[in-house]
């Protein structure tokens, strides 16, 4: 029995970077770089009820499958995974001499949920709830397709 594409990685999550999920997200300062450059991210709480004019970009994409998934660094963790599609786009994204700050939802939301087994509040749930103002809040919305063929 084959394991599902689509499962993400086990992975430990940069949790000291703690968010009220009905209020606050995260956003991801990409750090400057070009090419097969090391991907290096880190994470930072953004308030969504009192801090305006907005000061991130949000990224639509396809999340792809994890089969073949890539690394990035994340807040000092450096083998955190990511699939291949979002490893392109921040490659592509990513400014040469200066951050750049998106919301980018395999990385700002808390993906794993263990509600049932008397965990953490579900973050990923409250926060889709609030991607409809995370999008309207952002300085503009970035749709990437993936690489050409």
């Amino acid at each position: 029995m084959s394991e599902d594409p689509y499962a993400r990685p086990s992975t430990d999550y940069p949790f000291e970077i703690q968010i009220n999920p009905l209020k606050q997200t995260r956003v991801v300062d990409i750090q400057p770089g070009y090419g097969s450059q090391e991907i290096r991210c880190t994470l930072s709480v953004k308030n969504l009820q009192t801090e305006c004019p907005s000061d991130y970009e949000a990224l639509s994409y396809v999340w792809g499958k994890w089969e073949d998934c890539a690394t990035i660094s994340l807040n000092g963790i450096p083998d955190f995974p990511v699939t291949r599609n979002l490893e392109n786009a921040l490659q592509r994204l990513r400014h040469r001499e200066r951050t750049r700050r998106m919301w980018i939802d395999q990385l700002c939301i808390q993906q794993e949920c263990d509600c049932q087994n008397g965990g953490h509040t579900c973050e990923k749930k409250q926060q889709i709830k609030n991607i409809g103002q995370i999008f309207s809040q952002a300085q503009q919305v970035i749709i990437w397709f993936g690489e050409h063929d």
